[in-house]
């Protein structure tokens, strides 16, 4: 990634840590390229980002940035993979599982994503009973 690059995703930690969702919001604005796709290596970055916010118990702030990745890149699995954890983690497990079914219907070869769509499944259906 370029000098550049490197700064604008030190710029996005910073205003993520800060707590404000709008604030992340206008960072990941900021990575936009000019056609209006964000950069896979900045779309990696932000990915592990969402997921170190998530050890450190802030899933609000990781579902705000992943939502936002969602809407600039697309439904991709991968992303909406993450996003329903980031949900689930947050306590959302509704708006987790339709995720999950969400990706699963894009990449029905997917081992992974399938195997969280089982279990949260399986965890709704224990909790119905």
């Amino acid at each position: 990634m370029s000098d550049l690059g490197d700064r604008k995703v030190e710029q996005l930690l910073e205003m993520l840590l800060e707590g404000d969702p709008r604030q992340s919001r206008r960072a990941l604005e900021a990575l936009r390229r000019p056609t209006g796709k964000i950069e896979s290596a900045i779309v990696e970055q932000a990915v592990n980002t969402a997921a170190l916010l998530l050890a450190m118990g802030q899933s609000e702030q990781a579902c705000v940035m992943l939502e936002s990745l969602v809407g600039r890149c697309g439904l991709e699995p991968d992303l909406l993979n993450n996003l329903a954890y980031a949900h689930l983690v947050g306590g959302r497990s509704d708006r987790a599982l339709a995720l999950w079914e969400q990706a699963a219907d894009l990449a029905p070869e997917d081992g992974l994503i399938q195997a969280n769509l089982s279990r949260a499944r399986r965890r709704r259906d224990e909790l119905l009973q």
